[in-house]
């Protein structure tokens, strides 16, 4: 057996070529849109969570407004009932 390189057609070697450089740019393309992808998926992942956020932010005031209302309408309650058990008692 002898230690020297095959030598393929020029034919053949011009098709591998052209084969090798065309999945080379099936796989740049592939990448390429992986990376899209990725992106659009990343961005959509931060949209909602800012609108979770924003929600969340939202709720919490609602819950502080009605918390708020609630103890001055107590309050009110309050000042009432001690002004009739003031009147009664006269």
């Amino acid at each position: 057996m002898s230690d020297q390189c095959i030598q393929l057609p020029k034919r053949l070697v011009s098709k591998m070529t052209c084969y090798q450089n065309a999945l080379r740019v099936s796989t740049e393309t592939l990448n390429s849109a992986q990376a899209v992808i990725m992106h659009c998926l990343c961005q959509t992942m931060l949209e909602d969570k800012l609108r979770e956020t924003d929600w969340e932010l939202t709720q919490d005031t609602i819950e502080e407004q009605v918390a708020r209302e609630s103890y001055l309408q107590w309050l009110k309650d309050q000042e009432k009932y001690g002004k009739m058990s003031k009147t009664s008692v006269s």
